[in-house]
């Protein structure tokens, strides 16, 4: 896909009808194709960005520059940047409308700072309850048949039930948690709102039914936020304009109040059971999950490398969407991860990473062990003194005060009070 069709397609974008007040050419955009970073409309370029001839505003980058990391929005030299990893196997209008996502998150971050959802309760939640998950599933059952109505009072009754079913639900929720989710909804299901517009799809819920499964708690989130604003467009002129003229407002109240004084409509007691299977049968499975994808990952083929440190290394970026939960204090980050702490930092991209915790948090009391397994080739290392730098397939690190054990195709680098320990034994 040529980067000035991308250029083209998202300077000629009308967002008149996206979001009152959203202009998605006001922000600069950096994309990475595979091969080379380009800049798209950046007032200040950082050094390395060299214009390219004939298309104006344009400006590229051999490889990938080291700010571009994910699908976000970050500062680039002082401007705030909307970043895309471009994905090939995506139609064009599918690639602008991820583009669009994430300018709509650069334009939540100037007129909605209140917007926010605190990834670090992601971690925490609770993923594996029967009871809460058997709710989960009957809640966007209710929004997905509030959607599919042809009459406002029927989708209106379905939306009381969508509300009931989810108030009984939140009650075995702690209040951080119940925040959370109620902010990503407002945060990133506003966002698929207008991804999908921009990509031509209806937004509606179905997918999140479907993909609906223990550990999926924020994909979840995002999709019943993207429903409910369907749903709103049906049911609550004005809903945009209610939320732009300020204040904390979270979509399910903008629904609650349209849905007030509207009879429920109800669930039969073959759907209640069929919740309750389904329930108990996803959360047996994801403890087994969760103990094979340890078990596949340790077993890996290839090269392994270990690190482990007495001073805690602290996540400095990390991808909420490309995360799994193992257990209490170990979390397999699947694309990108990035550490920082008093004896260096460490980063990986593309490749997953199994990280174990300090403290009863499984990320943000800090990281102690890290383990990388399948590397298909030995790490290139360099050592000068107690400093140690790895450059292996998508990892990169810069280590002091550290010392070095391996073993076949293991490497573990430690603190000098720290004991490797091969990725077959206990530790894993």
């Amino acid at each position: 896909m040529p980067i000035e069709l991308l250029q083209e397609a998202f300077i000629t974008l009308d967002a008149g009808r996206l979001w009152p007040g959203f202009d998605p050419q006001k922000f600069p955009v950096a994309v990475w194709d595979g091969e080379m970073t380009w800049l798209i409309s950046h007032p200040a370029p950082p050094e390395g960005f060299v214009a390219v001839r004939h298309c104006p505003g344009l400006f590229r980058f051999p490889g990938l520059h080291p700010s571009v990391r994910a699908n976000t929005v970050m500062e680039l030299n002082g401007v705030l940047t909307a970043t895309l990893l471009l994905d090939r196997s995506r139609t064009l209008r599918e690639n602008l409308g991820t583009l669009v996502h994430e300018l709509f998150h650069a334009f939540q971050r100037e007129h909605h700072p209140e917007w926010q959802a605190k990834e670090v309760e992601l971690l925490t939640y609770s993923e594996d309850d029967a009871e809460i998950l058997a709710l989960r599933w009957l809640e966007l059952l209710a929004l997905k048949k509030a959607i599919s109505q042809r009459h406002r009072d029927r989708a209106l009754a379905w939306g009381r039930l969508f509300l009931r079913t989810r108030e009984t639900r939140f009650s075995l929720l702690n209040p951080d948690q119940v925040t959370y989710e109620r902010g990503i909804e407002l945060v990133e299901g506003t966002a698929n709102y207008v991804e999908d517009l921009v990509a031509a799809r209806n937004p509606k819920p179905a997918e999140a039914l479907e993909a609906l499964r223990p550990g999926g708690v924020r994909a979840t989130f995002c999709e019943s936020g993207c429903g409910i604003a369907s749903l709103l467009d049906r049911v609550c002129q004005g809903w945009k304009e209610i939320l732009e003229r300020g204040g904390l407002t979270y979509l399910d109240e903008l629904l609650a109040a349209e849905a007030d004084g509207i009879s429920s409509a109800r669930f039969g007691p073959s759907t209640l059971r069929k919740a309750r299977t389904w329930a108990e049968r996803k959360r047996a499975e994801l403890v087994e999950t969760r103990k094979r994808l340890l078990r596949e990952y340790v077993g890996r083929p290839g090269w392994s490398l270990e690190i482990q440190v007495l001073d805690p290394l602290w996540p400095t970026g990390f991808d909420p969407m490309n995360l799994v939960r193992l257990d209490e204090r170990k979390v397999l980050h699947r694309r990108w991860l990035r550490l920082t702490g008093k004896v260096g930092d460490v980063e990986c991209l593309a490749r997953p990473c199994l990280t174990e915790a300090f403290g009863d948090h499984p990320l943000f009391q800090g990281v102690r062990r890290l383990l990388f397994t399948g590397l298909g080739r030995e790490p290139s290392l360099k050592r000068k003194g107690s400093r140690v730098e790895i450059v292996a397939e998508g990892v990169r690190l810069r280590l002091e005060g550290m010392e070095i054990t391996s073993s076949y195709r293991w490497i573990c680098i430690h603190q000098s009070e720290c004991r490797g320990e091969e990725p077959g034994e206990k530790g894993a």
